[in-house]
């Protein structure tokens, strides 16, 4: 009996499809829900090649760390 036609096959391509596509959704919704801070005029937060990075709502992008006093900028990034 082929693998690739037995119904735990057919059950694990199933799940396959339904989680990529539950994946693509989130995916949508959270930069749908990122546009919309941003459109309100808020900064997101990230990490990208290891630095925290704050992105203003006109997309200027800086470098950051948390001290005691709050949010330090380091330096802008291009």
């Amino acid at each position: 009996m082929s693998h690739e036609n037995s119904p735990m096959s057919n059950s694990n391509r199933s799940w396959t499809k339904w989680a990529t596509l539950i994946e693509a959704n989130a995916q949508a919704g959270v930069q749908q829900e990122i546009t919309e801070h941003k459109a309100k005029g808020n900064p997101i937060f990230y990490e990208e090649d290891n630095k925290l990075i704050m992105e203003t709502s006109l997309g200027q992008r800086f470098e950051y760390k948390y001290t005691n006093q709050g949010i330090e900028i380091l330096n802008q990034l291009e």
